[in-house]
């Protein structure tokens, strides 16, 4: 049996961060990869985490990325942040899986893919909404024809992480200079994974507002100002002439959370889910041909108990294979590049109310 990929994850402080909530628990059902070292950004992290998860765990990210059984870092942290990690990544010569976001606009985006080609580094971006088992077997039915030739994709979502009240530590969130706003993570999320299934956009058309002007932070008891989009309407085609819709909002809204119509020349599918952050989502689809009902389909669930882990576990899993064989199935920073080129066409559609190509 081949050794396994060492793994060194930015951002691992116990508790709620994604990494603990995601990284951590999807490394730890795979056999591939072993977790070699984590970084924390204090002390008293550093400690619960060395205590936690049995590895060594630093506080001066330089150190994780001299440890000699780390061959993959993952940059777990704030988006803003992202820019200095990936770089050292990429000089300290490690392979880099950065979560999504990987930059807070296109621009940075496009450097840190710049300096992974220029490396010949691997890299992975954490898109893995695509590696859902539902999206996936949507995918495949509408490539085996079971709706016909696709016409129309009409998507609706709402996400609570962006709603009324939120915290000092997410305030950043609702910073439009930050890159992790409504628009950048629960829309470009769900339209992936959408374009993993009817091909991609090449045109668009927005209006983006921010609805709501303060957000209640709790645990000040302050209000705070937002400068980034609540509400994301977009109008999209792709090269196959298929009309994509999609309409998420920063807010806690009525079941379903998210919802997907998908409709061809000779049926649908709906694809629905509890949150309106589709990369984490339970999913359920309904199929109903050119006469029927919208019929529940059974999709299995391969990795069962990992909840939002379990498509970063996917993701991980088909990392590994690229990482032994030289495939390229995983999202990398070129794809990381498109969806920050998308982000950007919609802002400038919503800005100039002029439609965008891509």
């Amino acid at each position: 049996m081949a050794e396994p990929i060492g793994v060194g994850v930015m951002g691992a402080s116990p508790g709620n961060s994604w990494a603990a909530r995601a990284h951590i628990p999807a490394l730890r059902t795979l056999p591939e990869f072993a977790l070699r070292a984590v970084s924390t950004s204090r002390a008293d992290s550093a400690a619960a985490a060395r205590a936690e998860f049995g590895v060594p765990a630093y506080t001066d990210p330089a150190a994780l990325l001299v440890d000699p059984g780390v061959d993959v870092v993952v940059i777990s942290v704030r988006v803003p942040d992202h820019r200095e990690l990936v770089e050292a990544a990429i000089a300290a010569g490690k392979a880099v899986y950065c979560e999504w976001p990987l930059g807070r606009d296109e621009a940075e985006a496009r450097h840190l893919a710049w300096l992974a080609d220029k490396a010949e580094a691997r890299t992975a971006v954490g898109l893995q909404g695509r590696f859902s088992p539902v999206i996936e077997h949507v995918g495949a039915l509408v490539e085996a024809g079971r709706i016909g030739a696709p016409r129309s994709v009409s998507l609706t979502a709402s996400s609570g992480a962006w709603g009324p009240v939120t915290s000092s530590r997410r305030a950043y969130m609702f910073d439009a200079d930050a890159g992790a706003t409504t628009l950048a993570v629960p829309f470009v999320h769900a339209l992936d994974a959408v374009m993993a299934i009817v091909g991609e956009i090449v045109m668009v058309t927005a209006v983006t507002a921010v609805s709501r002007p303060t957000v209640y932070l709790e645990d000040t008891g302050s209000q705070l100002a937002v400068s980034a989009p609540d509400v994301v309407a977009v109008v999209g085609t792709t090269a196959g002439r298929v009309v994509v819709s999609a309409h998420v909002v920063g807010d806690v809204a009525v079941q379903p959370a998210l919802r997907c119509h998908l409709h061809g020349t000779d049926g649908d599918m709906v694809v629905s889910g509890s949150t309106g952050n589709l990369q984490v989502a339970a999913l359920r689809v309904a199929v109903r041909g050119r006469d029927g009902e919208l019929e529940p389909a059974d999709v299995p669930d391969d990795r069962p108990g990992l909840g939002p882990a379990s498509n970063v576990a996917r993701l991980y899993s088909r990392l590994a294979a690229d990482l032994r064989s030289g495939s390229r199935t995983v999202p990398d920073f070129a794809d990381a590049v498109r969806r920050h080129m998308l982000v950007s066409a919609v802002q400038l559609a919503a800005e100039s109310g002029v439609a965008q190509p891509l």
